[in-house]
């Protein structure tokens, strides 16, 4: 948008900046926990190589998505590219770039927040919290009646352009891409981020034979390669365990620039 002439004006920046994420980012945390309890352990790191590939390939996704529904606009036979006006931001607004970009992305909110609100084993169904769902499909109501019949003054508020009239195909489509971008989206989230393929990829990537940074994984590492654990009249310890295995790796290290050959 920035590198189009057009530009996108308070009133969109609001909706997606605070309408939207108010009131689909703030009822999801009134999920329920699950009654069950599972032996796997939650995430508990933000920043998670797994983490990071969510959000990466959603921001990849979204930015697809918005690309493409540009590109069908603009291939539209009634579609009318926009002619800047330097010194009139309020017209540069009014455009069908901005308006079909801002109802798309105001779907992408809604559905980044449902892939996001992931349920079992953790959390309750997002359909369990009833706030969360009641703004789901208000928001989601709402945008809709925007991009099909939206009321001619809260069209002139937002400063939307009016699609033309006998073209309810090219809304029918963009719902299509909507629908495509929920599906991609969901299927990332629940097929690939936590799939034991993709846990194997990345530990690929990881750095090998570094020392773990949890006190227990280092005893843990330790203990495994000591087969006639327990000590007997030795004291062991966290520190002392890294040392060795520091020490340990040092050796390796030396010993090997003595024999090259070897």
């Amino acid at each position: 948008m920035y590198l189009h002439p057009c530009l996108i004006n308070s009133l969109h920046y609001e909706c997606a900046k605070h309408l939207m994420p108010s009131n689909l980012y703030f009822p999801v945390g009134h999920t329920a926990a699950y009654p069950g309890i599972v032996s796997r352990r939650p995430k508990g790191s933000l920043i998670s190589s797994s983490t990071l590939f969510s959000i990466i390939s959603q921001i990849l996704v979204v930015i697809a998505f918005q690309l493409g529904a540009y590109l069908y606009l603009i291939n539209q036979t009634w579609f009318v590219p926009l002619k800047p006006k330097p010194n009139d931001d309020n017209f540069n607004v009014v455009c069908f770039e901005a308006t079909t970009l801002f109802c798309v992305s105001a779907y992408q909110y809604i559905i980044l927040a449902t892939c996001f609100s992931k349920g079992p084993p953790y959390r309750k169904q997002i359909w369990s919290n009833v706030p969360f769902l009641a703004s789901l499909i208000v928001l989601t109501g709402l945008t809709t009646m925007l991009l099909f019949e939206p009321i001619p003054a809260i069209r002139d508020f937002l400063q939307m352009k009016a699609i033309p009239p006998g073209h309810i195909l090219f809304k029918v489509t963009l719902i299509g891409i909507v629908a495509c971008h929920f599906f991609v989206a969901f299927a990332i989230e629940a097929f690939v981020v936590d799939s034991k393929t993709l846990k194997k990829m990345l530990h690929c990537f990881r750095r090998k034979g570094h020392l773990p940074k949890s006190k227990y994984k280092l005893v843990e590492c330790e203990l495994l390669k000591k087969p006639d654990w327990p000590p007997v009249n030795s004291v062991t310890s966290a520190s002392s365990l890294q040392e060795n295995m520091e020490n340990g790796r040092t050796n390796t290290a030396v010993e090997v620039e003595d024999n090259p050959a070897s």
